[in-house]
């Protein structure tokens, strides 16, 4: 039975359980906690405790503690094995943007655009000369255009191309419908190779080129990726481990 540094009992149980990881820890035995019933002089708390465990409850305890290790390592292996997918940064496609803007602007407020171009030509709307109304509809239906024309647009080529790591290599694939491939596995990839523009370190993208052990030039481009640079640093790892 182990008492405090007084000889008496431990009055908060996780100074009692401090104490016994670190007797577990250094001899290797087995300890618990116990409340320590108060004695003559009023003394209560909590008291450490060796277990009197045998040789061979102790080697299954160990046994299950390693099992457990095992299951857990494998578990991991298992998760860096999982593919990874990667699309282009939605930030790479900020020139799309302003157009969303104009045509929203053209759309609500046509009546006033068209009043002010033709008051610069020294037409009345009102008058009979234009229908105004019929150049409103116009003017909203082009926006309208713009604006599902310029969004099909950003999705098709968002979705259109992926970035696939899984457990063997690096696989590149465009097209929604049609769609094409081109692979390389880890421990045929050559070099990888980052570039970015001043516009482009400043968004944090870039663009990544894979080239391979047979070839002369890049094989796999893959552009506008997020940080670039980390995600080179994780391929490059997973390739290392390979050869």
């Amino acid at each position: 039975m182990i008492f405090n540094l007084n000889r008496m009992p431990f009055l908060d149980f996780d100074l009692a359980a401090r104490m016994r990881d670190l007797l577990m820890k250094e001899s290797g035995h087995f300890y618990r906690v116990e409340q320590y019933q108060a004695d003559k002089k009023g003394s209560a708390g909590f008291v450490v405790v060796r277990n009197n465990a045998d040789h061979a409850t102790i080697q299954q305890t160990k046994a299950n503690i390693k099992r457990s290790v095992e299951i857990t390592e494998t578990s991991l292996a298992n998760s860096r094995d999982t593919d990874h997918q990667y699309r282009p940064a939605l930030r790479s496609y900020f020139l799309y943007f302003p157009l969303f803007f104009a045509s929203v602007l053209l759309f609500t407020f046509s009546l006033s655009i068209w009043s002010f171009l033709l008051s610069l030509v020294g037409v009345n709307p009102s008058s009979d000369i234009v229908d105004i109304n019929l150049l409103i509809q116009i003017t909203e239906a082009l926006a309208v255009a713009i604006f599902l024309i310029n969004l099909m647009r950003l999705l098709y080529r968002y979705y259109s191309i992926v970035l696939i790591i899984d457990g063997e290599g690096v696989t590149l694939r465009k097209g929604i419908f049609a769609r094409d491939f081109m692979s390389i596995r880890f421990s045929e990839i050559k070099t990888i190779g980052v570039k970015q523009g001043i516009l482009a370190r400043l968004l944090n993208i870039g663009n990544l080129e894979f080239a391979s052990s047979g070839s002369d030039g890049v094989d796999i481009t893959f552009t506008n990726i997020v940080n670039p640079g980390a995600t080179k640093n994780a391929i490059n790892s997973r390739v290392t481990s390979s050869k």
